[in-house]
């Protein structure tokens, strides 16, 4: 037979660690990712919190931290540098308790004055928040109190976090809100009656589904290994859920025209510029095509970094969208990315609509010199604007064209005198000019 090669698997540690509490049932367990501190719930109301080095066996201390009428449904533990928080759910109240640093010793304090079910208790190990599910909504603490909860109407039987979703399973007995108060559905699992356990994912920050999974029998446990989440069902059954590339998912909410949830996904996935550029673009000819056109015009300037010019131009020259060109023509002077062509373009559409006042605006704007001079001074001569063209002229220095326009094209040959009587003695003439030669000066 041949050789074999076996590849080193890092598994995960089992540890088994003994507690008890008058032979109460245990409701919920809690650990810290180091395994130094444990804390298990019990059916009869009490917590138990265990310290020590648990992986290696060198002993442990163990103390009834809370005890009440209350069964305990869940159990949490914050850890933060020198201080320590218990998170501690019943059917009826939602705790926090200092187990270790400021406030130790201390008697639990009331969060909230409503409780939850075994399971519907966990923690979000990107944000630290304790997630909690309720039929009415997902709910998030933290120290300083609870945040905005995020809607989904359901009955729930187990909550957990897998990176940007709230995994949270239904049973079969769950009844849909509405359908315009819940998520959208998204990336997967047709909207159907309930009639298994159901396996929702949400995506809270995007208010959406990203998938629905139904299964015959319980789902007992949600866990996460290996980058994966997994559930485990009561007939034995593991199934795995592996996230679906970036690419996958902006390509199924291109199939179902959610634009704005593209954009929402690419920027919270911190998808770089150009590429969101990409998403603007098609969404403004999504927009275009439906004939929103100053919808889409917005997505359009949005995408103007990375967009040829003329791709975005002849569409709104097609439909004679006069108002919408002039604003991208602007944007394109305003990036700097304006041809000499765009300049023209943009003075005839000023012309067109006899638009005197975008048009001194455009030309006097502030800063940096955005179009081409020449071009903008004689497109405002061909135009008849010959009082804006002297201004151009002035204002950039070309005195000759100064004089040019206010005799030629506005015949005020005072007014070009006056000019040239306040130019200074070395701009009228220059030195070594020919005059002086012809003159013998």
């Amino acid at each position: 037979m041949g050789a074999r090669s076996f590849r080193y698997v890092h598994w995960p540690s089992f540890l088994c660690v003994y507690t008890d509490c008058g032979g109460a049932q245990v409701s919920a367990f809690t650990a810290t990712d180091d395994l130094t501190q444990v804390a298990v719930g019990f059916a009869n109301g009490a917590v138990t919190v265990i310290r020590g080095d648990l992986i290696h066996d060198r002993g442990t201390r163990q103390r009834i931290v809370h005890e009440s009428d209350e069964p305990i449904t869940g159990v949490e533990l914050k850890a933060e540098d020198t201080l320590t928080t218990l998170f501690i759910s019943t059917t009826a109240r939602i705790l926090k308790l200092v187990i270790s640093g400021r406030g130790q010793g201390q008697p639990p304090r009331t969060v909230e004055d409503t409780g939850c079910g075994v399971g519907c208790m966990t923690v979000d190990s990107k944000t630290g928040d304790i997630v909690v599910a309720r039929d009415d909504a997902i709910y998030h603490y933290n120290l300083e109190g609870r945040g905005p909860p995020s809607a989904y109407e359901a009955s729930k039987v187990l909550v957990s976090v897998f990176q940007d979703y709230v995994a949270v399973v239904s049973p079969p007995s769950a009844s849909s809100s509405p359908e315009g108060n819940m998520p959208r559905r998204a990336f997967g699992g047709p909207a159907g009656e309930e009639t298994f356990f159901t396996l929702t994912l949400l995506q809270p920050d995007l208010r959406l589904i990203a998938h629905t999974q139904f299964a015959l029998t319980h789902v007992v446990s949600i866990f996460q290994v290996w980058g994966d989440l997994y559930t485990l069902t009561q007939d034995g059954k593991v199934y795995r859920y592996h996230e679906k590339t970036l690419s996958q998912r902006l390509g199924m909410l291109y199939e179902r025209d959610l634009y704005n949830l593209a954009i929402e996904l690419a920027q919270k996935s911190g998808m770089d510029g150009h590429h969101q550029n990409v998403i603007f673009r098609k969404y403004g000819d999504f927009l275009y095509q439906k004939g929103s056109y100053d919808e889409a015009m917005t997505q359009y300037i949005k995408a103007i970094d990375s967009t040829e010019p003329s791709q975005v131009i002849r569409k709104f020259l097609d439909t004679q969208r006069i108002h919408n060109l002039i604003e991208y023509l602007e944007e394109l002077h305003e990036h700097h990315k304006a041809t000499a062509d765009h300049t023209t373009l943009l003075l005839n559409c000023y012309a067109k609509l006899k638009d005197i006042e975008k048009l001194e605006k455009f030309i006097k704007s502030p800063g940096d010199l955005k179009f081409d001079l020449d071009t903008a001074i004689s497109m405002c001569r061909q135009g008849g604007y010959y009082e804006q063209a002297a201004y151009l002229a002035k204002k950039h220095g070309e005195n000759e064209m100064v004089v040019d326009i206010l005799i030629e094209d506005s015949k005020a040959y005072g007014d070009a005198l006056d000019f040239i009587w306040h130019l200074e003695p070395e701009t009228v003439r220059p030195n070594n000019s020919p005059m002086d030669a012809a003159y013998d000066i």
